[in-house]
């Protein structure tokens, strides 16, 4: 059993203090760098573990702007079973899709996003204001 799992690896923006930019009424706005589609990952498997623990401790909140089917811009802010959008650190990431693929070891799209995350996280490395992340979007 499990659901359909989006990841949206994105950036946040930080001033020279380390406070957020783009925080609007209680809310980080993130840029979009790639949108993946997982298909179904399992409920109990590491990745989901994950996400248990990020919804308990995260306190922020996040949005970013998509396009609708018919081409509306769109402030997305919770997924479809109206739960937020949670932040995931891009190792943590990783770590529980590779632990995850000891059960589905031929769920390629779990193999994609692993090596697309990695070059990723490999080019953002140095950045000195920007932080890359993962948020999670359940449909």
């Amino acid at each position: 059993m499990g659901y359909e799992v989006r990841m949206v690896v994105a950036t946040t923006f930080r001033d020279e203090e380390g406070s957020t930019l783009f925080r609007r009424d209680g809310f980080d706005y993130v840029f979009v760098k790639a949108d993946f589609y997982l298909g179904k990952l399992d409920y109990d498997g590491p990745y989901h573990a994950l996400l248990d623990k990020a919804r308990v401790e995260e306190e922020r909140r996040y949005y970013f702007y998509a396009k609708d089917y018919d081409g509306e811009e769109l402030k997305v802010k919770k997924d479809p079973y109206d739960d937020y959008i949670q932040r995931l650190e891009v190792a943590d990431v990783i770590e529980a899709l590779e632990a995850g693929l000891e059960d589905w070891p031929d769920h390629v799209h779990s193999k994609a996003v692993i090596a697309a995350l990695r070059e990723y996280q490999e080019a953002w490395k140095d950045s000195p204001r920007e932080d890359l992340i993962v948020l999670h979007y359940g449909y």
